[in-house]
């Protein structure tokens, strides 16, 4: 087995070095086994690597998703009643002579009970110690040793009980007045625009309270809550690091995941070209302080907002790989799931922050089972059905990972994303346009997905600017049904989109009117199939 690269321009595996895969030291591994707790894209992108290194591998599945496409993927698949269940992965995994276990990302990959479930069971947890993942994974604890770095945080409250913070709330601004300062409430634990609501006027902040105290017992088995100021008009960006169990700890570069539809992101870009030097320079240092404060190993990601000031403040660290963690990959030719197996094996880093080299620019868009709501344009909804047909993207330098097939019959119980595609580029504008081409070319027929807001998104002249924030999708849907008056229209048009035979690849100047005359044709199917001149 050899280590690899993942090279950005030719978008494949190559040689790194001849370093053995190791359990022990210098004991070389043939067949130990490695199981995922994950399902879909996560669970395909680990075995996606397992399978280079030549280890064998084996998947679960719930008795709702026999027929997911990891599970055609793995070796060998078992059946267990939940992805969440820890207890009954381990037991799988002890009973097939498994040695690894890797949590992908979403579901328990940042729940510190896993990886001290697996240290009971003999059993290697891919990912960081349950000590760092208790630091990183609690936002107030890892607010908390921020401030003790003396990095910004957001201004948040410690009160856990829905008086104490609703006291908090009144005291920093909240009001139903016009004048009321924002917050955000957000589980103490998990990731995702799952973790976070947003609250703009008083009267909605008992709603939000109990919402999202449900929601985060449900999803992240915790259901402690906490509120900080909303930041508006903010940019989102993140720091990857990559760290052994030794205390070697490197920086991966940026990503801008300021596009984002309710806390969820959606398009991503690596690196975060918009960034200063300057702040280039601290999000890096403030990264790797708290980085090495957590004394953290494996693939994490330190998040954090910048305001239209130009002002930092660290916002919550994830101790996990990151659904975006592709286009990293693409600028450094790292395989990130590839060094988080060697990490846990015990293995040195191989490289020092003076051997990564940033090259071009990546950008990826996920691709949901989502469309407009006819109801209410302004809003999106999940969509379901079978896929009749999937045509992929393809060509240099585009990369797409997914977990879809021709009669694949899609999950409403799980997460919208069904794919990620990503294309590199020397320059940001050209990463662009190739993304556009990539997404005019992906076709899911049978299922409604939003690639049409994804093109519009890529053709509009604040993202392609980079004066985009996160609140810009919003505000670009309900521009869209403000600009041509014709809503259902418009709605009826996206939705229909991958029906067509053909590409419509929006123009480079942006017009809203002119886009949702177009939308209108579209939806009549004028003229389609002669494109756009």
């Amino acid at each position: 087995m050899v280590r690899s690269h993942y090279h950005p321009q030719k978008l494949e595996w190559r040689k790194r070095s001849q370093c053995p895969l190791l359990i022990k030291e210098n004991e070389m591994v043939e067949t130990e086994k490695l199981l995922v707790l994950n399902r879909g894209d996560p669970a395909r992108r680990v075995i996606h690597t397992a399978r280079k290194l030549e280890i064998p591998t084996a998947t679960v599945f719930t008795p709702d998703d026999e027929k997911s496409l990891h599970v055609k993927d793995a070796n060998e698949a078992h059946k267990i009643e939940s992805y969440s269940d820890i207890a009954g992965a381990v037991k799988i995994a002890r009973r097939i002579g498994a040695k690894m276990i890797h949590p992908g990302w979403g579901f328990e990959s940042e729940n510190p009970k896993f990886p001290r479930a697996c240290d009971k069971a003999g059993i290697i947890f891919i990912g960081p110690s349950e000590e760092a993942m208790k630091k990183a994974g609690d936002k107030k604890r890892a607010k908390n040793i921020a401030k003790k770095l003396e990095i910004p945080v957001i201004k948040s409250s410690l009160r856990k009980t829905p008086a104490g913070i609703t006291k908090w709330a009144t005291k920093n601004g909240l009001s139903d007045g016009e004048e009321s300062f924002p917050m955000m409430i957000k589980a103490a634990r998990g990731g995702g625009g799952l973790a976070n609501t947003a609250v703009f006027h008083l009267e909605d902040i008992n709603a939000a309270i109990e919402r999202l105290t449900d929601r985060s017992g449900k999803h992240f088995g915790n259901s402690t809550i906490f509120i900080e100021q909303y930041i508006p008009n903010a940019r989102h960006v993140e720091v990857q690091l990559l760290g052994d169990q030794h205390g070697n700890l490197v920086y991966q570069g940026t990503r801008d995941c300021t596009i984002q539809y309710r806390n969820q992101k959606v398009i991503e870009v690596a690196p975060a070209s918009f960034l200063t030097l300057n702040q280039e320079k601290l999000l890096q240092d403030y990264a790797l302080a708290i980085g090495k404060a957590i004394e953290y190993s494996s693939a994490g990601t330190a998040e954090f907002l910048i305001t239209p000031d130009g002002e930092i403040f660290f916002m919550e660290f994830n101790p996990r790989l990151q659904v975006e963690h592709g286009i990293t990959e693409l600028i450094t030719g790292d395989d990130l799931v590839e060094e988080q197996i060697r990490i846990a094996q015990g293995e040195h880093l191989v490289f020092s922050q003076e051997d990564i080299k940033f090259n071009g620019v990546a950008i990826e868009a996920r691709v949901n089972a989502q469309t407009i709501n006819p109801t209410d344009p302004k809003t999106l909804m999940a969509s379901s059905g079978v896929v009749e047909q999937v045509i992929f993207p393809k060509g240099k330098d585009i990369r797409v990972d997914h977990s879809l097939y021709d009669g694949y019959e899609l999950n409403l119980n799980y997460n919208p994303t069904q794919a990620k595609v990503m294309a590199w580029s020397p320059s940001r504008e050209e990463a662009i346009q190739k993304l556009r081409e990539a997404l005019g070319c992906f076709e899911v027929k049978g299922v409604k997905t939003n690639i049409p807001l994804l093109l519009i998104v890529l053709s509009h002249p604040r993202f392609l600017a980079g004066t985009h924030t996160t609140t810009f999708f919003e505000e670009m849907l309900e521009e869209m049904v403000k600009a041509g008056a014709i809503g259902g229209a418009v709605a009826f048009a996206l939705q229909e989109r991958q029906r067509e035979e053909e590409v419509v690849v929006f123009p480079k100047t942006y017009d809203p009117w002119r886009q949702a005359g177009r939308m209108e044709q579209m939806s009549r199917g004028s003229n389609l199939r002669k494109g756009w001149r």
